[in-house]
Protein backbone atom coordinates (compact mmCIF):
# COMPACT_ATOMS: atom_id res chain seq x y z
CA UNK A 1 0.00 0.00 0.00
CA UNK A 2 2.86 2.34 0.99
CA UNK A 3 4.41 1.79 -2.24
CA UNK A 4 1.58 2.65 -4.53
CA UNK A 5 1.21 5.92 -2.33
CA UNK A 6 4.64 7.16 -2.73
CA UNK A 7 4.26 6.04 -6.82
CA UNK A 8 1.45 7.61 -7.13
CA UNK A 9 2.29 10.87 -4.98
CA UNK A 10 5.47 10.94 -7.57
CA UNK A 11 3.41 10.84 -10.63
CA UNK A 12 1.27 13.78 -9.36
CA UNK A 13 4.77 14.99 -8.75
CA UNK A 14 5.75 14.63 -12.25
CA UNK A 15 2.33 15.56 -13.31
CA UNK A 16 2.75 19.26 -11.64
CA UNK A 17 6.73 19.68 -13.22
CA UNK A 18 4.70 18.90 -16.56
CA UNK A 19 2.08 21.00 -15.96
CA UNK A 20 4.33 24.40 -15.01
CA UNK A 21 7.06 23.48 -17.79
CA UNK A 22 3.81 23.59 -19.84
CA UNK A 23 2.36 26.90 -18.37
CA UNK A 24 5.70 28.44 -18.53
CA UNK A 25 6.43 27.43 -22.20
CA UNK A 26 3.07 28.68 -23.26
CA UNK A 27 3.86 31.96 -22.00
CA UNK A 28 7.14 32.48 -23.52
CA UNK A 29 6.70 34.44 -26.67
CA UNK A 30 7.22 31.96 -30.12
CA UNK A 31 7.67 34.49 -32.70
CA UNK A 32 10.08 37.55 -33.42
CA UNK A 33 6.89 39.92 -33.01
CA UNK A 34 5.42 38.47 -29.70
CA UNK A 35 9.48 38.89 -28.30
CA UNK A 36 9.25 42.31 -29.68
CA UNK A 37 6.27 43.26 -28.05
CA UNK A 38 6.78 41.83 -24.66
CA UNK A 39 10.05 43.39 -24.32
CA UNK A 40 7.71 46.88 -24.91
CA UNK A 41 5.50 45.84 -22.55
CA UNK A 42 8.25 45.29 -20.39
CA UNK A 43 10.46 48.26 -20.91
CA UNK A 44 10.25 51.31 -18.90
CA UNK A 45 9.70 54.98 -20.83
CA UNK A 46 13.05 55.70 -21.41
CA UNK A 47 14.16 51.97 -22.07
CA UNK A 48 11.42 52.17 -25.23
CA UNK A 49 13.83 52.83 -27.87
CA UNK A 50 16.26 50.65 -27.10
CA UNK A 51 13.36 48.14 -28.18
CA UNK A 52 12.78 49.82 -31.09
CA UNK A 53 16.57 49.79 -32.33
CA UNK A 54 17.08 46.27 -31.48
CA UNK A 55 14.24 44.94 -33.84
CA UNK A 56 14.15 47.52 -36.49
CA UNK A 57 16.07 46.06 -39.12
CA UNK A 58 14.37 42.29 -37.64
CA UNK A 59 10.90 43.31 -38.15
CA UNK A 60 11.02 46.65 -40.04
CA UNK A 61 9.35 49.50 -38.59
CA UNK A 62 5.75 48.90 -40.71
CA UNK A 63 5.51 45.27 -38.95
CA UNK A 64 6.24 47.42 -35.57
CA UNK A 65 3.68 49.73 -36.12
CA UNK A 66 1.65 46.99 -36.89
CA UNK A 67 1.90 45.50 -34.00
CA UNK A 68 1.45 48.99 -31.89
CA UNK A 69 -1.98 49.27 -33.57
CA UNK A 70 -3.11 46.20 -32.95
CA UNK A 71 -2.66 46.90 -29.29
CA UNK A 72 -3.14 50.30 -28.24
CA UNK A 73 -6.00 52.69 -29.49
CA UNK A 74 -4.09 55.28 -31.37
CA UNK A 75 -0.92 53.91 -30.12
CA UNK A 76 -0.01 58.22 -29.77
CA UNK A 77 2.15 57.82 -26.46
CA UNK A 78 3.91 54.61 -27.55
CA UNK A 79 5.11 55.29 -30.99
CA UNK A 80 7.32 58.62 -30.84
CA UNK A 81 10.18 56.65 -30.19
CA UNK A 82 9.74 54.72 -33.30
CA UNK A 83 9.51 57.47 -35.53
CA UNK A 84 12.83 58.80 -33.99
CA UNK A 85 14.76 55.68 -34.73
CA UNK A 86 12.95 55.62 -38.13
CA UNK A 87 15.04 59.07 -38.96
CA UNK A 88 18.27 58.15 -36.74
CA UNK A 89 18.35 54.71 -39.16
CA UNK A 90 17.72 56.47 -42.39
CA UNK A 91 18.57 60.38 -42.02
CA UNK A 92 16.28 60.61 -45.07
CA UNK A 93 12.75 62.70 -44.35
CA UNK A 94 10.90 62.01 -46.88
CA UNK A 95 11.40 57.87 -46.60
CA UNK A 96 10.82 58.25 -42.98
CA UNK A 97 7.86 60.51 -43.24
CA UNK A 98 6.75 58.15 -45.89
CA UNK A 99 6.98 55.54 -43.89
CA UNK A 100 5.57 56.86 -40.71
CA UNK A 101 2.23 58.41 -42.17
CA UNK A 102 -0.05 59.39 -40.54
CA UNK A 103 0.01 56.01 -38.21
CA UNK A 104 -0.50 55.94 -34.68
CA UNK A 105 -2.11 59.01 -34.47
CA UNK A 106 0.09 60.96 -36.38
CA UNK A 107 2.71 59.97 -33.28
CA UNK A 108 5.55 58.00 -35.46
CA UNK A 109 5.74 61.42 -37.89
CA UNK A 110 5.93 63.49 -34.84
CA UNK A 111 8.70 61.45 -34.26
CA UNK A 112 10.76 61.98 -37.44
CA UNK A 113 10.22 65.95 -36.47
CA UNK A 114 11.56 65.20 -33.48
CA UNK A 115 14.69 63.77 -34.00
CA UNK A 116 15.69 65.64 -36.64
CA UNK A 117 15.97 68.90 -34.38
CA UNK A 118 16.91 66.74 -31.68
CA UNK A 119 19.74 65.35 -33.97
CA UNK A 120 20.62 69.75 -34.75
CA UNK A 121 23.87 71.20 -34.72
CA UNK A 122 22.08 74.39 -33.23
CA UNK A 123 21.18 72.20 -30.43
CA UNK A 124 24.39 72.09 -28.57
CA UNK A 125 24.51 75.71 -29.10
CA UNK A 126 21.53 76.71 -27.91
CA UNK A 127 20.75 74.69 -24.80
CA UNK A 128 24.19 76.02 -23.13
CA UNK A 129 23.85 79.61 -24.17
CA UNK A 130 20.94 80.46 -22.85
CA UNK A 131 19.02 80.64 -19.36
CA UNK A 132 15.31 80.30 -18.98
CA UNK A 133 13.89 83.84 -20.16
CA UNK A 134 16.04 85.19 -22.22
CA UNK A 135 15.36 86.29 -25.80
CA UNK A 136 18.24 87.01 -28.31
CA UNK A 137 18.36 83.28 -29.25
CA UNK A 138 17.59 83.56 -33.30
CA UNK A 139 21.08 82.36 -34.31
CA UNK A 140 22.31 81.65 -37.48
CA UNK A 141 21.80 78.04 -36.23
CA UNK A 142 18.17 78.64 -35.20
CA UNK A 143 17.62 80.41 -38.51
CA UNK A 144 18.51 77.66 -40.56
CA UNK A 145 15.70 75.76 -38.39
CA UNK A 146 13.10 78.41 -38.81
CA UNK A 147 13.84 77.65 -42.95
CA UNK A 148 14.08 74.52 -42.61
CA UNK A 149 10.41 74.25 -40.93
CA UNK A 150 8.84 76.44 -43.40
CA UNK A 151 9.96 74.14 -46.02
CA UNK A 152 9.32 70.59 -44.53
CA UNK A 153 5.55 71.54 -43.31
CA UNK A 154 4.60 73.47 -45.93
CA UNK A 155 5.22 71.35 -48.70
CA UNK A 156 3.67 68.81 -47.05
CA UNK A 157 0.51 71.10 -46.96
CA UNK A 158 -0.22 70.96 -50.74
CA UNK A 159 -1.66 67.93 -50.47
CA UNK A 160 -3.25 67.81 -47.24
CA UNK A 161 -3.51 70.87 -45.03
CA UNK A 162 -4.24 68.55 -42.07
CA UNK A 163 -0.68 66.51 -42.57
CA UNK A 164 0.69 70.05 -42.26
CA UNK A 165 -1.15 70.81 -39.14
CA UNK A 166 0.42 68.09 -37.94
CA UNK A 167 3.91 68.71 -39.09
CA UNK A 168 3.32 72.28 -37.39
CA UNK A 169 2.30 70.05 -34.17
CA UNK A 170 5.68 67.78 -34.46
CA UNK A 171 7.86 71.10 -35.00
CA UNK A 172 6.76 71.86 -31.55
CA UNK A 173 7.93 68.90 -29.80
CA UNK A 174 11.13 69.62 -31.51
CA UNK A 175 11.28 72.84 -30.90
CA UNK A 176 11.34 71.76 -27.00
CA UNK A 177 13.85 69.58 -27.26
CA UNK A 178 16.01 71.96 -28.94
CA UNK A 179 15.40 74.17 -25.88
CA UNK A 180 14.81 71.70 -23.03
CA UNK A 181 15.07 74.56 -20.46
CA UNK A 182 13.33 77.11 -22.02
CA UNK A 183 9.98 77.30 -22.71
CA UNK A 184 9.98 81.28 -23.97
CA UNK A 185 12.46 80.25 -26.61
CA UNK A 186 10.80 77.27 -27.66
CA UNK A 187 7.47 79.25 -28.25
CA UNK A 188 9.25 82.26 -29.86
CA UNK A 189 10.13 79.96 -32.16
CA UNK A 190 6.46 78.86 -33.15
CA UNK A 191 5.57 82.84 -32.86
CA UNK A 192 8.51 83.87 -34.99
CA UNK A 193 7.50 81.29 -37.69
CA UNK A 194 3.46 81.14 -37.91
CA UNK A 195 1.10 83.94 -37.28
CA UNK A 196 -2.03 82.41 -37.83
CA UNK A 197 -4.66 81.34 -35.27
CA UNK A 198 -4.36 77.34 -35.90
CA UNK A 199 -0.70 77.27 -36.56
CA UNK A 200 0.26 78.81 -33.76
CA UNK A 201 -1.91 76.66 -31.53
CA UNK A 202 -0.70 73.47 -33.18
CA UNK A 203 2.83 74.45 -32.88
CA UNK A 204 2.64 75.81 -29.10
CA UNK A 205 0.70 72.43 -28.36
CA UNK A 206 3.66 70.47 -29.53
CA UNK A 207 5.71 72.66 -27.48
CA UNK A 208 3.57 71.90 -24.18
CA UNK A 209 2.88 68.19 -25.28
CA UNK A 210 6.97 67.77 -25.04
CA UNK A 211 6.81 69.58 -21.81
CA UNK A 212 4.67 67.15 -20.39
CA UNK A 213 5.88 64.31 -21.51
CA UNK A 214 9.45 65.23 -20.49
CA UNK A 215 8.63 67.23 -17.06
CA UNK A 216 4.99 66.89 -16.55
CA UNK A 217 4.63 64.93 -13.41
CA UNK A 218 7.44 67.17 -11.60
CA UNK A 219 5.60 70.06 -12.96
CA UNK A 220 2.42 68.45 -11.55
CA UNK A 221 3.45 67.81 -8.19
CA UNK A 222 5.64 71.13 -7.73
CA UNK A 223 4.43 73.86 -5.46
CA UNK A 224 2.42 75.58 -8.66
CA UNK A 225 0.99 72.13 -9.86
CA UNK A 226 -0.60 75.15 -12.80
CA UNK A 227 2.90 75.83 -14.33
CA UNK A 228 4.14 75.78 -17.10
CA UNK A 229 -0.19 77.41 -18.23
CA UNK A 230 -0.48 80.15 -15.10
CA UNK A 231 2.91 81.42 -16.90
CA UNK A 232 2.68 80.83 -20.74
CA UNK A 233 -1.40 82.70 -21.36
CA UNK A 234 -0.89 83.16 -24.53
CA UNK A 235 -2.24 79.92 -25.99
CA UNK A 236 -3.93 78.50 -22.62
CA UNK A 237 -5.58 75.55 -24.37
CA UNK A 238 -2.55 74.59 -26.21
CA UNK A 239 -0.93 73.97 -22.32
CA UNK A 240 -4.47 72.78 -20.81
CA UNK A 241 -5.00 70.13 -23.02
CA UNK A 242 -2.19 67.98 -21.50
CA UNK A 243 -2.10 69.69 -18.00
CA UNK A 244 -6.22 68.29 -17.14
CA UNK A 245 -4.61 65.02 -17.29
CA UNK A 246 -1.57 65.28 -15.08
CA UNK A 247 -3.95 67.07 -12.60
CA UNK A 248 -6.47 64.12 -12.32
CA UNK A 249 -3.58 61.56 -12.61
CA UNK A 250 -0.88 63.19 -9.82
CA UNK A 251 -3.17 65.51 -7.79
CA UNK A 252 -6.06 63.01 -8.30
CA UNK A 253 -8.81 65.67 -9.02
CA UNK A 254 -12.25 64.99 -9.91
CA UNK A 255 -14.32 66.43 -12.21
CA UNK A 256 -16.14 68.85 -9.91
CA UNK A 257 -12.43 70.16 -9.39
CA UNK A 258 -11.39 70.17 -12.96
CA UNK A 259 -14.64 72.31 -13.49
CA UNK A 260 -13.77 74.40 -10.52
CA UNK A 261 -10.51 75.13 -11.68
CA UNK A 262 -11.72 76.29 -14.70
CA UNK A 263 -14.54 78.80 -13.69
CA UNK A 264 -11.54 80.09 -11.24
CA UNK A 265 -9.55 81.02 -14.23
CA UNK A 266 -9.97 84.47 -15.97
CA UNK A 267 -12.07 84.42 -19.70
CA UNK A 268 -9.13 83.39 -21.86
CA UNK A 269 -7.49 80.56 -19.52
CA UNK A 270 -10.76 79.53 -18.46
CA UNK A 271 -11.85 78.97 -21.86
CA UNK A 272 -8.23 76.86 -22.02
CA UNK A 273 -8.91 75.05 -19.04
CA UNK A 274 -12.01 73.81 -20.60
CA UNK A 275 -10.95 72.74 -23.45
CA UNK A 276 -8.47 70.66 -21.81
CA UNK A 277 -10.93 69.32 -19.68
CA UNK A 278 -12.79 67.96 -23.04
CA UNK A 279 -9.46 66.41 -24.23
CA UNK A 280 -9.08 64.62 -21.15
CA UNK A 281 -12.21 62.76 -21.52
CA UNK A 282 -12.01 62.19 -25.54
CA UNK A 283 -12.35 58.16 -24.71
CA UNK A 284 -15.16 57.92 -22.27
CA UNK A 285 -16.58 59.89 -25.50
CA UNK A 286 -15.82 57.83 -27.68
CA UNK A 287 -17.09 54.96 -26.04
CA UNK A 288 -20.86 56.56 -24.81
CA UNK A 289 -21.10 59.88 -27.75
CA UNK A 290 -24.23 60.79 -25.99
CA UNK A 291 -22.03 61.95 -23.14
CA UNK A 292 -20.79 65.24 -24.70
CA UNK A 293 -23.84 67.16 -23.61
CA UNK A 294 -23.63 66.67 -20.09
CA UNK A 295 -19.53 66.58 -20.21
CA UNK A 296 -19.61 70.05 -21.91
CA UNK A 297 -22.67 72.19 -20.18
CA UNK A 298 -20.80 74.03 -17.77
CA UNK A 299 -19.30 78.31 -18.53
CA UNK A 300 -20.90 79.94 -21.08
CA UNK A 301 -21.28 79.34 -24.97
CA UNK A 302 -17.14 79.79 -26.03
CA UNK A 303 -16.50 77.57 -23.21
CA UNK A 304 -18.81 74.53 -24.11
CA UNK A 305 -17.53 75.43 -27.59
CA UNK A 306 -13.78 74.72 -26.53
CA UNK A 307 -14.78 71.75 -24.31
CA UNK A 308 -16.06 70.31 -27.64
CA UNK A 309 -13.47 70.94 -29.33
CA UNK A 310 -11.18 69.31 -27.02
CA UNK A 311 -13.11 66.10 -27.02
CA UNK A 312 -14.59 65.90 -30.60
CA UNK A 313 -11.47 66.84 -32.64
CA UNK A 314 -9.52 64.61 -30.31
CA UNK A 315 -11.84 61.83 -31.30
CA UNK A 316 -12.17 62.27 -34.88
CA UNK A 317 -8.15 60.18 -34.58
CA UNK A 318 -10.40 57.11 -34.50
CA UNK A 319 -12.07 56.69 -37.74
CA UNK A 320 -13.88 53.66 -36.24
CA UNK A 321 -16.40 55.54 -34.64
CA UNK A 322 -19.50 57.46 -35.61
CA UNK A 323 -19.32 60.98 -33.55
CA UNK A 324 -22.61 62.00 -35.07
CA UNK A 325 -24.41 60.83 -31.57
CA UNK A 326 -22.11 62.72 -29.49
CA UNK A 327 -23.28 66.21 -31.53
CA UNK A 328 -27.04 65.66 -31.54
CA UNK A 329 -27.01 64.98 -27.73
CA UNK A 330 -26.43 68.79 -27.70
CA UNK A 331 -29.32 70.34 -27.45
CA UNK A 332 -28.55 74.15 -28.15
CA UNK A 333 -28.20 74.18 -31.91
CA UNK A 334 -25.40 76.35 -32.50
CA UNK A 335 -23.16 74.19 -30.35
CA UNK A 336 -24.45 71.18 -32.16
CA UNK A 337 -23.29 72.97 -35.70
CA UNK A 338 -20.17 73.91 -33.87
CA UNK A 339 -19.82 69.96 -33.03
CA UNK A 340 -20.75 68.71 -36.27
CA UNK A 341 -18.11 71.17 -37.95
CA UNK A 342 -15.64 69.52 -36.18
CA UNK A 343 -17.15 66.28 -36.74
CA UNK A 344 -15.91 67.07 -40.84
CA UNK A 345 -12.91 69.10 -40.39
CA UNK A 346 -11.26 66.93 -38.14
CA UNK A 347 -7.88 67.58 -35.63
CA UNK A 348 -4.80 69.55 -37.38
CA UNK A 349 -7.79 71.32 -39.61
CA UNK A 350 -7.18 74.69 -41.36
CA UNK A 351 -10.68 74.61 -42.34
CA UNK A 352 -11.52 75.13 -37.92
CA UNK A 353 -11.80 78.44 -36.29
CA UNK A 354 -8.94 78.73 -33.93
CA UNK A 355 -9.99 82.36 -32.66
CA UNK A 356 -10.65 81.44 -29.46
CA UNK A 357 -7.47 79.84 -28.94
CA UNK A 358 -5.16 82.50 -29.22
CA UNK A 359 -4.77 86.41 -26.93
Amino acid sequence: MKKIIIFSLGLIAIAGIATAVYSVNRNQPKTKEEKFFQEFELAGEREKRPVFEKYINELGPTTMLDILESHYPGCHSQAHELGRTIFAQTKNIEESFTTCSTRCSYACFHGVLMEIFADSTAQKDVIHNHPEGTTDHLHVETEDIITKARIVCDDLGNTDDTVKGACVHGLGHGFTLLFPDNLTSALDLCNTIYKDAASRFYCASGVFMQRDLDRGAQDAQSANPLYPCDTFTDIPAACYAFKITRLVYEQNYQDDDIIKLCLSLPTHERRGCFMGYGFHNYIPLLENPELLGELCGTGDTNDKKMCIDGAVLQATLFDQYNLQPACESLTDNELRQWCQDAVVQRVYSYDHSYDLYVQ
